[in-house]
């Protein structure tokens, strides 16, 4: 009975020395923080999506509630701006981009409340009543677009899914699977609004409008594309309208580099008319379609009618099959379809230039000119393409157009969605 006794007394102080001591892989009893966490399958991408969704509604929900009862404003758009969506934007770019949805309409709404006076907003009804329609249609448009991916809206929590997967295990996959960037930008350097809507074109159009001193006069464009940004800010809503606003922006900004691209191909499509060497003629055509391409590229442009038409025209050139009169009656028209929007004329007669004769005359009787491997010191056509590309890859540098695009895909989406599912003015 004694043994019994003691081997009883022993055990305890066992357990209380591995408690103060900690098991195996701990330290006083907590888990060893150094250890890799334990392996677990990836939650889907509409799991995530639930959580991150769900916790901005319930942010939102709770927000909406203040209006009524609390008179500063002030600390009630801090909420708002407290809020760190470009964080879910990230973990779910990582996954999906698609699947960030609506929560880009959260970031705009964000944003625009940022921009807002604050004085205005604290003494202004008008203006107090518009941000609270604004924060009720932001609710709705995240809950339908939840409610059209999963079924996450059923418990007091705005969250069934919370079942599905616990918060230290996103935390134990994020830990192990970092994202892997596309580019040197970082996606949360490309969340700044001024990144995200491209604005170095505008700050820099004064550059890009030197590459065709001649003939297009720039007379109000660069005042079209700062109306066309403040319009974005001036009042946000998730609207059809307000995201068509959206749209113009970035389609007039295309608009601009594709005056400039275009009328550099139109001389080019000139010169390449009058090559009668046929090997010079197909290596010309050559370099202008890789160019284009990288243009496209550049841009991320998957179906532009300009850039488009570009690309048949020259391919119609190099076969023999084009009718430069024509083509180029089309080109200018579509500059000047461009430029009615944009504020600019003066596109003129299309003619060569003296340099531009010395150059053909140059590939008519030298067939040992490589146009695809030009020198510096060599006869090099293209060079105005080239240097007007190299412009846009110093502009673009610190920018990520990949994130940008599939911002735009989402006020696509919003714009060809059913009547229901988006606010009407």
């Amino acid at each position: 009975m004694k043994n019994i006794t003691i081997l009883f007394i022993a055990a305890i102080i066992m357990e209380i020395s591995l408690v103060t001591q900690g098991r195996p892989g701990q330290v006083g009893g907590q888990p060893n923080v150094d250890q890799d966490p334990p392996a677990y399958p990836p939650p889907s991408v509409s799991v995530v999506k639930c959580r991150h969704f769900s916790k901005v509604i319930k942010h939102m929900k709770a927000t909406a509630a203040a209006f009524n009862e609390v008179k500063n404003w002030s600390s009630l758009k801090a909420e708002i701006r407290g809020y760190n969506v470009n964080e879910s934007i990230i973990s779910l770019y990582k996954r999906d981009p698609n699947s960030i949805g609506s929560l880009w309409d959260f970031y705009l709404y964000k944003i625009w409340l940022e921009r807002e006076n604050i004085h205005r907003l604290e003494t202004d009804t008008s203006k107090q009543t518009k941000v609270k329609t604004t924060h009720g249609n932001v609710i709705r448009s995240l809950e339908n677009d939840l409610l059209r991916t999963s079924a996450c809206l059923n418990d007091n929590n705005n969250c069934s899914c919370g079942k599905c997967i616990k918060p230290a295990i996103i935390k134990s996959i994020v830990n192990r699977n970092r994202f892997t960037l596309y580019s040197h930008v970082k996606i949360i350097d490309a969340l700044e609004p001024t990144t995200l809507f491209v604005r170095i074109l505008s700050i820099q159009d004064t550059r890009l409008m030197s590459f065709l001193n001649d003939n297009i006069k720039w007379t109000g464009t660069s005042q079209v594309l700062e109306k066309s940004w403040l319009g974005i800010w001036s009042e946000f809503d998730v609207t059809v309208d307000h995201y068509k606003k959206i749209k113009s922006y970035f389609t007039l900004h295309n608009h601009f580099l594709n005056i400039i691209i275009t009328k550099l191909y139109c001389r080019h499509l000139l010169c390449m008319e009058k090559i009668s060497d046929e090997t010079q003629k197909l290596s010309y055509a050559t370099q202008l379609t890789t160019l284009l391409d990288d243009y496209k590229h550049m841009l991320i442009i998957q179906d532009d009618p300009n850039v488009n038409y570009l690309s048949k025209a020259v391919e119609e050139m190099a076969t023999k099959n084009g009718d430069i009169i024509k083509t180029t009656s089309q080109l200018k028209t579509n500059i000047e379809s461009m430029c009615s929007v944009l504020e600019c004329s003066g596109i003129g007669h299309i003619t060569l230039t003296k340099y531009d004769n010395e150059i053909i005359n140059a590939l008519n009787t030298n067939k040992k000119i490589d146009l695809a491997n030009s020198q510096s010191d060599e006869i090099d056509p293209l060079q105005n393409v080239k240097d007007f590309l190299d412009l846009l890859q110093d502009l673009f540098n610190g920018l990520r157009l990949d994130v940008t695009r599939t911002f735009l895909s989402h006020i696509d989406h919003m714009l060809s969605a059913p009547d229901e599912q988006i606010m009407q003015n």
